[in-house]
């Protein structure tokens, strides 16, 4: 939504391309809203050019390769190289088809995560893919715990791969609030009011082992688009 992009905008440090962003730069780019979904008509009347701007910037990647990892939206097709996947694939992809190909859980439910062919290096921080769980495994983190659904949110704070999670009742009103406020200036495009969002602290933590922990710190959030 937009409030979660005004979010991004005021508090991290890089955003990633995923498949919500995507979808609206391509509706933007071709005016096809085939793809589109209900909610994003909402979306669409909220973006300002200043949106638009910093959602055209948003890269495929991050790599970190002090730590030998990446950071991606969705993942990598294994078996080809990471760096000049495209867009449709590193935002999109679930599990592997019997074709070879990415393609969503729900459309071959028995078919193996992406993640689980993945050898690295290497190592590969992912959303997209929810689960109650973090998915921690050898070569590849999935920290996309549900916070839409009612899950967590959950960042992997780098180096170290400590895993930190907030609760979805104390994410949601902090979007719903930059939602609120953006729908009443939808129409009103001359006024920048600075949005000052509540902060979102996290508790708790995990250790995810990390072989690559080194002194320069970076932070990545997943949180679900809402």
């Amino acid at each position: 939504s937009a409030g979660v992009i005004a979010l991004a905008r005021e508090h991290a440090h890089r955003s990633l391309l995923g498949n919500h962003e995507f979808r609206l730069l391509n509706y933007r780019r071709t005016g096809d809203p085939t793809h589109l979904k209900k909610s994003d008509y909402d979306t669409l009347k909220q973006l300002s050019a200043k949106d638009w701007a910093y959602l055209s910037a948003m890269s495929l990647t991050y790599h970190l390769p002090e730590m030998s990892t990446v950071l991606v939206h969705a993942g990598f097709l294994p078996g080809a190289p990471w760096r000049s996947q495209p867009a449709r694939v590193v935002t999109r992809i679930q599990v592997v088809g019997p074709d070879g190909e990415p393609h969503k859980r729900v459309d071959f439910p028995d078919q193996p995560h992406w993640s689980e062919r993945w050898a690295g290096p290497p190592f590969v921080i992912y959303g997209h893919t929810p689960r109650r769980d973090p998915a921690v495994a050898k070569t590849s983190l999935g920290i996309d715990t549900s916070c839409v659904q009612g899950g967590a949110l959950t960042a992997c704070v780098l180096p170290g791969r400590t895993l930190v999670q907030v609760p979805e009742r104390d994410v949601a009103p902090a979007v719903e609030r930059v939602d609120a406020d953006l729908g009443r200036a939808a129409d009103d495009r001359g006024s920048e009011r600075p949005l000052r969002p509540g902060r979102l602290a996290p508790a708790g933590g995990e250790q995810v082992p990390d072989e690559h922990a080194g002194p320069r710190p970076a932070v990545l959030v997943r949180g679900d688009q809402r």
